[in-house]
C-alpha cells in the first residue's frame, strides 16, 4: 500500500484486514435440549355444554390451559388448530396426525392431540381420555426422549415476505433422504392474551376464540422444505431457506413467532412421524452495517434513532468477524445519561447488547477501542418485528486520524459502485446462512478492463469468489480486489453480482473513498442493480 493510504485511517484502520476468508461459519446450534411440541386439533363450533355436560372441546381446553401454566418455563410449546380447517385444505400438521392414526389403525374422536409429530397420539372421547393426566403423561414421555438433531433458525420479515434460515444437523443415527419423507417445517403463530369469558351457560365459540382459552397461540400459516433428495448422513449438516408470504389477519407483529421443526417417518412408512428437533424463534427485522472496527484506539459508535411517534423498538446487536463468527468486543454506552436503555448479555463468544427505544429516542452503542489488536467485521441489528424500525449511523474514530460515518446497508442481489480514486475501500458482508458466489467486474469507459489472465489462461476480470462464507465479511481497496490493476489513478465502475444455488442470496456493502489528507473520507453510494 502507498504511504498515503497507510496514514489515511488505514481504511478505518483495517479494511484491508477483511481480506478473503471463505470458510462457511454456521451459527451455534440450539443445544442438547428437546423442545416438546404439543399439538391439539379442536372443534371450534362446539358449545361449552352438551346435554348438561362440558363438551370435549371445553374439557380439553381447560386441561391445556392448566398444563400450559404447569409447564411454564420448561421447553414445552402448545399449539392449537381448528379441527374443521385442519383437513380442508389439509395442512402438513394434519397429515402428520392422519399418518399416526392410520398406523395405529384406530378411529379417534375430536379433539385430537399429538406430541412429537405423532409419536404419541390421543383421541378426545371423555369416556376414554383423562385430559390433564393423559396429556401430562404424553408431555413427560416426550421430555424423556433425547433430541435426534441440532437446529438453529433465524426468522426475518422483509418486503412482505418471511424468510427462515435454518441449519440442521442430523443426529438420528440414520441417513435421511426422500425415502423418509423428512421435512423442515415452519409453523407461524401469534401470541394472544386470554380474553375469554366462559361464564355463560351456553356459548358458541367464535373462530379463534378458543385459542385464548387454551394455548394462547394462534396458528396463521405454514411453510416447509423437504430434506433431500441428497442423502443427509448422520452427523452431517445442511442449510435450508424457507420463504413464505406474510399472512393476513395478524393483529400485532410484535407478538408473532415461529416454530421450526424437522420430522421424518421410517422408510417403510409403517410408523408415525418422529420429531427430530424443534426450536421456537421470534420474527425479526434486520438492519445491517457492512463494516465496523475496534481496538488499538479505534472505536465504532452505533447511533440508533427510533423515528416512530407511537411505537417502541427493541433489538439486539450482533458483531461478526470476517469468518461470520460472533466477535468478542468491548461494548458500552457512549452516554450514560442518554435516552433509551442498553443491556449487555454475554453469549458463548462475546457480548450481545440489547436496546430499547421509545418514540424519537436515540441511543449510542460504542465499542471500547481497547489497546488490543484491531478487529473488523460487520454488525447485524435484529429488531423485534412490529411497526417500528430504526435509523442508524456508524461512526469510526481514531485519535489523531479523524472520524468517518456511514449509514445502514441495504441487502442486495447486486450493485455497482462509482470509482473515482484508486484509494476506494469496499466492504461486503454476506447476510445469508450459507456461502454465496460473488462475481466482481471492473469497468472503464463502459468496457471491461483487461487485467490479464491467470496461470490457467482465465481472465482476471471479471473475478469470481465461489465460496464467500455464511455471514462472512471482506474489506479491501479496489486494487486489492484486482491486484493486476497496477495503477496510481483509476476512474470507472465496479459491479458486484450475487448468485447462490438454489435460491439466491443477498449481501450488503459500504464504500469509502480516502482523501489526500488524513481524516478526509467520502462515503460513496452503493447503487442497486435492476432486478
Amino acid at each position: 500500500m502507498s504511504e498515503k493510504r497507510n496514514g489515511a485511517f488505514l481504511f478505518l484502520v483495517l479494511l484491508l484486514f477483511g481480506t478473503f476468508f471463505y470458510t462457511a461459519a454456521l451459527a451455534e446450534t440450539s443445544g442438547d435440549g428437546r423442545l416438546v411440541v404439543f399439538e391439539v386439533f379442536r372443534n371450534y363450533t362446539d358449545v361449552d355444554k352438551v346435554d348438561g355436560d362440558l363438551s370435549p372441546t371445553f374439557q380439553s381446553g381447560d386441561a391445556i390451559e392448566a398444563l400450559r401454566k404447569e409447564f411454564a418455563g420448561q421447553d414445552v410449546i402448545f399449539l392449537e388448530y381448528d379441527f374443521n380447517d385442519a383437513y380442508s385444505p389439509a395442512t402438513i400438521r394434519g397429515s402428520r396426525f392422519a399418518q399416526a392414526a392410520t398406523v395405529a389403525d384406530e378411529t379417534y374422536d375430536a379433539p385430537f392431540a399429538m406430541v412429537d409429530s405423532g409419536q404419541q397420539i390421543i383421541g378426545g372421547d371423555p369416556d376414554e381420555v383423562n385430559y390433564i393426566t393423559d396429556y401430562r403423561s404424553m408431555i413427560r414421555a416426550a421430555q424423556a426422549r433425547p433430541p435426534k438433531g441440532e437446529l438453529y433458525a433465524v426468522a426475518k420479515r422483509t418486503g412482505g415476505e418471511l424468510v427462515f434460515d435454518v441449519v440442521f444437523t442430523n443426529r438420528s443415527g440414520i441417513t435421511l433422504n426422500g425415502a423418509q419423507l423428512a421435512f423442515v417445517q415452519v409453523i407461524l403463530y401469534e401470541v394472544v392474551l386470554d380474553e375469554d369469558d366462559d361464564s355463560e351457560e351456553s356459548e358458541e365459540l367464535l373462530d379463534g376464540e378458543v385459542y385464548d382459552q387454551a394455548t394462547e397461540k394462534v396458528v396463521h400459516s405454514f411453510g416447509y422444505d423437504r430434506v433431500g433428495p441428497e442423502d443427509l448422513f448422520n452427523g452431517d449438516s445442511h442449510t435450508y431457506k424457507i420463504t413464505m408470504n406474510e399472512p393476513s389477519g395478524v393483529e400485532d407483529w410484535a407478538n408473532m413467532r415461529a416454530l421450526v421443526l424437522v420430522d421424518y417417518t421410517e422408510a417403510d412408512r409403517k410408523h408415525p412421524y418422529d420429531l427430530l428437533q424443534a426450536v421456537d424463534v421470534g420474527i425479526t427485522e434486520h438492519v445491517y452495517f457492512a463494516h465496523f472496527g475496534t481496538g488499538a484506539g479505534l472505536t465504532s459508535d452505533i447511533v440508533l434513532t427510533n423515528p416512530s411517534d407511537e411505537y417502541t423498538v427493541k433489538g439486539v446487536a450482533e458483531f461478526r468477524d470476517a469468518d461470520g463468527q460472533s466477535m468478542d468486543v468491548g461494548i458500552n454506552s457512549a452516554n450514560a445519561e442518554q435516552a433509551g436503555s442498553l443491556d449487555i448479555a454475554y453469549g458463548e463468544n462475546g457480548p450481545v447488547p440489547s436496546f430499547s427505544l421509545a418514540p424519537y429516542e436515540t441511543i449510542v452503542i460504542s465499542t471500547e477501542g481497547s489497546a488490543g489488536p484491531v478487529q473488523v467485521g460487520s454488525v447485524d441489528l435484529a429488531l423485534q418485528a412490529g411497526e417500528a424500525t430504526v435509523g442508524g449511523t456508524l461512526k469510526f474514530s481514531y485519535p489523531g486520524i479523524g472520524t468517518a460515518g456511514v449509514g445502514t446497508s441495504e441487502p442486495l442481489t447486486g450493485f455497482v459502485v462509482p470509482i473515482q480514486s484508486i484509494d476506494t475501500g469496499i466492504a461486503i458482508h454476506n447476510t445469508e446462512f450459507k456461502p454465496v458466489t460473488l462475481k466482481l467486474s471492473l469497468y472503464e469507459d463502459g468496457e471491461l478492463v483487461n487485467l490479464g489472465v491467470d496461470s490457467e489462461g482465465k481472465a482476471l476480470n471479471p473475478k469470481y469468489n465461489y465460496n464467500f462464507g455464511a455471514r462472512a465479511q471482506m474489506s479491501m481497496y479496489i486494487d486489492e480486489y484486482f491486484p493486476t490493476l497496477n495503477r496510481q489513478e483509476f476512474t470507472g465502475t465496479m459491479k458486484v453480482e450475487v448468485s447462490s444455488i438454489p435460491d439466491g442470496g443477498k449481501v450488503v456493502a459500504t464504500v469509502l473513498e480516502m482523501g489526500e489528507e488524513a481524516g478526509q473520507f467520502l462515503s460513496i453510494p452503493v447503487i442497486p442493480l435492476p432486478e
